[in-house]
């Protein structure tokens, strides 16, 4: 019996048709620049001290465009960098804070973000598809109730067990995300629904939340491991 062990194997996905391993391509590429342009918007924020909520209102703006415009126009991708520069922005302030406590930990974050990403989106690829519709559900379930604590927050519901049953439920909810939008990218696709530059949003979203997640956390455990000290 042979014992060697072919990586390219991993990733060979025979099951999966040639177009939709075309648009798998387009999506992941997609994926790259939105990632790119969010670093690019996260350093303009620290370094320039610029960044704040307005951000997130004009990426609304954009994901409007994208879901409305035709697909075929030129102004979605220009959009697509736009709204991936506006989340960098957005996400920057969080980021200058860690650089402050400790550039290590943005780096651990990172690297924690994209093993959870490159795990749940394998995994994804290798379970039942039906398994997809059960999981929106259960995720769906979470985002409300995520949504109900906020308000509750909003009104003066705080403390630190609310805050870690967001960050901590939030967290997996978005872990679960990444499976089930991978699931559903590849059913759609394989039914002709190929939006690639919605797919690749609907993940770089996912990756995104996973990592201000983890950021927090380590903040979390660094700021309490010099408290003890």
């Amino acid at each position: 019996m042979s014992t060697q062990f072919d990586i390219q194997s991993v990733f060979e996905f025979s099951d999966i048709p040639k177009s939709t391993k075309e648009h798998l391509v387009r999506v992941y590429g997609t994926l790259t620049m939105l990632t790119s342009a969010c670093v690019l918007g996260a350093f303009l924020s620290v370094a320039y001290q610029i960044g704040n909520v307005g951000c997130s209102l004009l990426g609304v703006l954009c994901l409007l465009y994208i879901a409305f415009s035709d697909r075929k126009s030129p102004g979605r991708l220009v959009a697509t960098g736009l709204f991936g520069v506006l989340e960098g922005l957005s996400i920057g302030p969080l980021v200058g804070i860690a650089l402050e406590v400790d550039p290590q930990i943005i780096i651990t974050a990172l690297m924690g973000a994209l093993g959870i990403f490159v795990s749940f989106s394998l995994a994804a690829f290798y379970s039942d598809r039906r398994s997809s519709f059960y999981l929106g559900g259960l995720l769906n379930t979470g985002i409300w109730v995520l949504l109900l604590m906020s308000i509750l927050s909003f009104f003066g519901v705080k403390g630190e067990f609310v805050f870690n049953v967001q960050l901590y439920l939030g967290l997996a909810i978005f872990m679960g995300y990444v499976m089930f939008d991978t699931q559903m990218m590849i059913e759609k696709a394989n039914r002709g629904q190929k939006d690639y530059v919605l797919d690749a949003i609907n993940l770089f979203i996912d990756l995104v939340q996973i990592f201000v997640r983890i950021l927090i956390i380590l903040l979390k455990e660094s700021s309490k491991k010099k408290s003890k000290d």
